[in-house]
């Protein structure tokens, strides 16, 4: 498998994963936790591109120290309109300069296509860092995003996939395509064994 996956392995992303699989949740909770985990893994996909510098203001009688956060534009990609919801007020107070863009992949006849308004409204020809946020990673649904990703960029970016949920078979049938793409789990199912990691 030449993609590279990372399992997110904090407590508290351990805790609520656990939650949302196991317990029964009333449909508010599992919103929140699909909030919280899924703004775990996207800091954990921005980490190494998020800094932060300190600014001093010196008053008459006092300095205050600022702490300002500066990163690298990311294009941040969701084609759950309900995860986009959730997470699209607290992304951009974690990575200041995010574009989030909503796209809206329908599967047509056992194809997943992207609907024409969205395809347009993309403009992703120069992006360098693409952040693509799922509950649950389908690899022909994402090989259609991908695909129209590269299609599309004059640069080859470097490609995030955050999905709360994923299976090694879908691992695997993406991987047969693409091999620069990172992604950012919290709950991994091996399907062969079912074995589950998490």
């Amino acid at each position: 498998m030449p993609i590279n996956i990372y399992a997110v392995k904090h407590p508290l992303v351990l805790n609520w994963t656990n939650h949302l699989i196991h317990n029964n949740q009333s449909q508010y909770d599992q919103q929140e936790l699909i909030h919280k985990i899924s703004l775990s893994l996207i800091y954990e996909a921005c980490r190494n591109t998020i800094h932060s510098q300190t600014l001093y203001l010196k008053y008459l009688n006092q300095m205050e120290k600022v702490w300002l956060i500066e990163n690298q534009p990311i294009d941040l990609l969701c084609s759950d309109i309900q995860i986009l919801q959730i997470i699209s007020k607290d992304v951009k107070t974690l990575i200041p300069a995010v574009k989030i863009h909503p796209i809206l992949a329908e599967k047509q006849k056992n194809q997943w296509q992207i609907t024409s308004a969205y395809i347009n409204r993309l403009a992703l020809q120069k992006s360098k860092h693409i952040i693509i946020i799922e509950h649950e990673l389908l690899a022909d649904k994402i090989r259609t995003i991908l695909s129209h990703i590269y299609d599309q960029n004059t640069i080859n970016p470097q490609i995030t996939i955050c999905c709360n949920k994923c299976n090694s078979i879908e691992l695997d049938n993406l991987g047969q395509k693409y091999i620069d793409v990172n992604i950012y789990t919290s709950y991994l199912v091996n399907t062969e064994t079912n074995h589950i990691h998490n």
